[in-house]
């Protein structure tokens, strides 16, 4: 099972089955026939061939095609050619870079794919510090939850660090740390539109989901600094204490991008722990032409940026980087046997211990695409989200409650019947009856429901507040995929009122 030989055998398997098309996913199959289909096959065991034949035909027939030029739902898309051949690579290594003595060159690739990374958010006007310097720039990560959660680690031990007959809470723990700080509470600030990681990061973290305020934001999508003012003053005053305040780089739900600029300079004057998620945003900092809209980004204490989003590798590729080298410090951890303090393991960094050495994935897209190559998919898909959005208020059809920043765009479907009650959509200004709004989500709900993924488009779904504080279902379209083109988004919009029309009158 583990010589030359069945690897080989596997091996021309793969490349005779993979070199020719592979069949098309079909919505025929459901969750019962998925169920009955993998029940079904003995928990015995069958040659690696067999089992293949078994995956070819049962489960990929069956998959999401992500890599569709109309799936424009979700973050996620097709990969770049070069990333198979790498992952054949990388499983036929089977690196572990939580030590260097299970790593070796791979530790130091990771460092120089960090480095190169901070100087790009950071703005290092240097080339990459040598890779033979104590500290690190940031860390890998399996994704930007992850990430986000390390960031906020990092950012409670610091906030409740050591002091006078305490050794910090990493040591003592919560209850201890509140004692002796004197707190009430510790609270994580940010917009309505933060990413629901942060809410997990507060559970594990023994904060509480409650301690996460999202604040107002403004009718562009973006934290309103009045009230961030206001809630810290108010902190204060109640004897909190602000662990972190999370600034947004592409929210998940509108691609709106935060004040970073005004958010560092409250941050810094308060002496706050400033934590940038731009797990979809942060290559926009590619694009010279749109790397002003994350102004500010190189003043925080911590950035998330996730590959598999728009570097364009595998899921499994986060990162999180520092703005100071000593914030690592904070979170450290080391074992005798396997990451020695002062060592060059990068396992003594972050949550996980092993972890396969997918910084691969990002130095060849680094190369392989390069600054210019990132930069024109980043223009791209911003300019196609322009053009999409134009579609939507021209056809008279749609409501889009914000102008979009970066390329992701929420609307919905508004029925013939209420469209009389305000020309501007666009702006998100309707005011419609609750029963009105009720009846509008439902119409919305059951067109995405309704969809074909494979051959007609497929957007997601999200529950939103508006720019007037009304909150209700949009559609979420996501563009990033080099595949896409207006005229499938065109064709989408087309079948989408054909649906909607008929949704409105079954449902009235």
């Amino acid at each position: 099972m583990f010589s030359n030989e069945v690897e080989a055998e596997l091996n021309a398997f793969l490349d005779a089955r993979l070199g020719k098309s592979i069949q098309k996913p079909t919505s025929v199959a459901t969750p019962v026939d998925y169920a009955k289909t993998l029940e079904g096959l003995p928990f015995s065991a069958i040659s690696p061939v067999q089992y293949l034949d078994f995956v070819f035909e049962h489960i990929v027939p069956f998959r999401v095609a992500v890599e569709s030029p109309s799936f424009v739902g979700h973050m996620t898309s097709g990969l770049p050619a070069f990333v198979s051949p790498l992952t054949r690579l990388l499983v036929a290594l089977h690196q572990n870079v939580v030590k260097r003595e299970t790593s070796e060159v791979f530790t130091f690739l990771e460092k120089n794919t960090l480095s190169r990374l901070h100087a790009l958010v950071f703005g290092d006007t240097a080339s990459p510090e040598p890779l033979l310097t104590p500290h690190v720039h940031g860390i890998m990560t399996t994704g930007g939850t992850l990430a986000n959660l390390t960031a906020l680690w990092c950012a409670r031990n610091l906030c409740f660090g050591a002091k006078e007959n305490f050794e910090g809470i990493h040591k003592e723990g919560v209850a201890s740390a509140f004692e002796k700080h004197q707190n009430a509470r510790g609270l994580i600030l940010g917009s309505r539109f933060m990413h629901y990681s942060i809410e997990k990061a507060a559970d594990f973290l023994g904060l509480g989901g409650n301690n996460v305020l999202h604040l107002p934001c403004n009718a562009q999508g973006q934290l309103r600094l009045d009230a961030l003012k206001e809630t810290l003053f108010q902190a204060k005053k109640n004897q909190n204490r602000i662990v972190a305040v999370v600034g947004v780089a592409g929210s998940t739900e509108t691609g709106s991008v935060d004040d970073l600029e005004g958010i560092a300079d409250i941050c810094q004057e308060e002496g706050i722990f400033f934590h940038v998620d731009a797990a979809w945003g942060g290559p926009v900092l590619f694009s010279e032409r749109y790397r002003p809209l994350l102004r500010g980004i190189e003043r925080a204490d911590s950035v998330t940026i996730d590959g598999h989003k728009q570097l364009y590798v595998p899921i499994g590729t986060g990162v999180l980087l520092f703005g100071r080298p000593e914030l690592p410090g904070h979170i450290e951890k080391s074992a005798h046997y396997i990451i020695r303090k002062d060592s060059w393991d990068l396992g003594r960094f972050g949550l996980e211990g092993s972890r396969p050495a997918n910084a691969l994935y990002l130095h060849a897209a680094l190369h392989i695409l390069g600054k210019e190559g990132f930069a024109f998919l980043i223009e791209r898909h911003i300019q196609l989200c322009l053009q999409f959005y134009a579609c939507l208020l021209s056809s008279g059809v749609f409501e889009v409650p914000f102008v979009p920043s970066l390329n992701i765009l929420s609307y919905r479907y508004i029925p013939s019947g209420l469209r009389h009650k305000s020309a501007a959509f666009s702006r998100g200004e309707t005011l419609f009856s609750k029963e009105e709004n009720r009846f509008i989500d439902a119409v919305n709900v059951a067109l995405h429901n309704g969809q074909h993924a494979k051959e007609e488009g497929f957007v997601s779904r999200t529950f939103l507040y508006t720019p007037t504080g009304n909150q209700a279902t949009y559609l979420r379209c996501v563009l990033a995929n080099p595949q896409t083109k207006l005229s499938h988004l065109q064709a989408m919009l087309e079948k989408q009122k054909e649906q909607g029309e008929i949704l409105e009158k079954n449902l009235s």
